[in-house]
């Protein structure tokens, strides 16, 4: 399927920054098994990700994470929207490398998207976007999203939160009106910008001493690409607040069902006892009593059709497999234990015991006991991430055991994965590889990329070639030439593939070959 942009496009009426590009980062909160989870924690059913679908991800960026979750649901069909040529550009560019045929990007302001000839979704995300568009565009993609709302859909709006955003606020504003006497582009602007606010501050100015949040978000600011923040900083004018929020969703035909941060939805995860709201306390009063307590900075809340009826845990998730994935449950639920006593109980030992090997929700609920007091238990259980909710049971590894000599190669069977491991080799940082058994991605550092290219019969010289000409050192961590840089990355693959390549062939990143 080809969507075309609309020939009248309305890009040219906003003032939002299109001159530098912005870098997306992987939102774990958007994997459709994780909005599941969410909705399905206070008894809200949705599409099951494991079966056919459809995810819109408006206001997408460069795709990094509509093109994880691409690979790893290839039975779902993705669709992205983004008003920045740079942006689409880019993500198509990702999508032609490695061969993608479940995605759409589209070159579109949020004004044209009702125009476009699109199916139904399932889950739709709006990420960093919602409370940085004017006031009109937000009306116009609530309008979009209640039409093309399938039945039990599941729609995520993040956004910048009052009261926490209210100092960044009067930062971002005074930002903007220094930028004004600053030369160059966006990120040019914003960063002579933060250097006079940084003078400032150091010289004793008020409002910093005042709002030492201001001063703590300018430094955080100040360490991160000017591109991106230019587009943070420019764009958003105001906070928003969850009541006004839930209730232009819910005069638009959508009901809140949770928040996506899955701690969030029991208070006693994030606040002391003595900030902890009074028992019987309706659900959105509670998640406005959590802003102050919190001085929530941004919220990801999920909202869900205004028709569909709230049902048990159990019924919205029965068949959805659990897993205590890396077996260490027993040690996770004694440490989250002495911030919420009451996981302290003999039923949460026998959950977390059953799903060593991995059960369904229903069949958990059933070892719990009671029903009602079972999905309580399981439902902290798994806000906690003591258990995990997957897409499908892990794959079981038979690769060589610790010290038996060898090692076992391996290969990558996602095109996407395969792409992620030759293309950054001169990256540092750690990079999302996409699981379709999690449904999610898992980010892998430098050595553990290292190891799997090696393990799947990569050329270490082209490695090493690649590091020197980007002016990397691998003295401190391989050696200081070629001979010792393959004998070190060898020696690394043969201790991954006893050690983390075990979770990896397990998530169905990896396979022994």
């Amino acid at each position: 399927m080809q969507i075309e942009p609309p020939a009248s496009s309305t890009n040219a009426s906003t003032s939002y920054t299109k001159d530098v590009a912005y870098a997306s980062r992987f939102g774990v909160l958007q994997a459709p098994v994780h909005l599941s989870l969410a909705a399905g924690l206070r008894g809200w059913s949705s599409a099951n990700p494991k079966d056919p679908f459809t995810y819109f991800d408006v206001a997408c960026g460069d795709g990094e994470t509509l093109l994880v979750l691409a690979a790893a649901y290839p039975q779902g069909q993705f669709f992205g929207f983004d008003f920045n040529p740079d942006h689409i550009a880019a993500a198509k560019e990702k999508v032609r490398r490695v061969g993608l045929t479940n995605v759409e990007l589209v070159e579109t302001d949020i004004l044209d998207l009702q125009s476009l000839d699109l199916p139904n979704f399932d889950y739709a995300c709006v990420v960093g976007a919602y409370s940085w568009i004017d006031s009109a565009r937000r009306e116009a993609l609530r309008r979009f999203l209640k039409a093309r709302g399938a039945p039990r859909c599941v729609v995520l709006i993040d956004y910048a939160a009052q009261p926490g955003a209210a100092a960044a606020n009067t930062l971002y504003e005074l930002i903007r009106m220094e930028a004004a006497r600053h030369p160059g582009n966006s990120a040019e602007k914003l960063a002579g910008a933060a250097r006079r606010m940084k003078a400032l501050a150091a010289g004793g100015a008020s409002f910093f001493r005042a709002y030492p949040s201001a001063l703590s978000r300018l430094r955080d600011m100040m360490s991160k690409p000017a591109d991106d923040e230019a587009h943070e900083v420019f764009n958003l004018r105001d906070g928003l607040w969850f009541a006004d929020v839930a209730q232009d969703m819910s005069a638009t035909g959508f009901q809140w069902a949770n928040t996506a941060k899955t701690l969030h939805t029991y208070s006693e995860f994030v606040l002391p006892a003595d900030l902890l709201p009074e028992r019987g306390i309706a659900a959105l009063d509670e998640q406005a009593h959590l802003d102050i307590a919190l001085n929530t900075t941004h919220r990801a809340d999920i909202f869900v059709p205004s028709d569909e009826q709230q049902v048990t845990l159990a019924s919205a998730l029965g068949d959805r497999p659990v897993v205590d994935f890396r077996r260490n449950g027993m040690d996770r639920l004694k440490a989250v234990s002495r911030k919420v006593q009451d996981l302290s109980n003999p039923m949460a030992d026998r959950m977390v015991a059953a799903a060593s090997t991995g059960i369904t929700v229903s069949d958990l609920v059933a070892i719990g006991g009671s029903a009602q007091e079972a999905e309580a238990m399981l439902g902290r259980l798994l806000a906690s991430s003591v258990l995990q909710l997957f897409v499908t049971m892990p794959v079981e590894y038979d690769g060589p055991a610790e010290g038996d000599g060898s090692a076992r190669a391996l290969s990558v069977p996602s095109a996407y994965n395969h792409d992620v491991v030759v293309q950054h080799f001169n990256v540092l940082d750690a990079k999302p590889f996409a699981s379709p058994v999690a449904g999610s991605s898992l980010f892998i550092p430098p050595a553990d990329r290292l190891s799997i290219y090696a393990l799947s019969g990569g050329d270490l010289r082209k490695v090493y070639t690649e590091i020197k000409q980007a002016g990397l050192s691998t003295d401190s961590a391989f050696g200081n030439d070629e001979a010792a840089f393959i004998k070190s990355v060898e020696t690394l693959a043969e201790q991954f593939a006893v050690t983390g390549a075990i979770d990896l062939v397990r998530l169905g990143i990896v396979s022994g070959t």
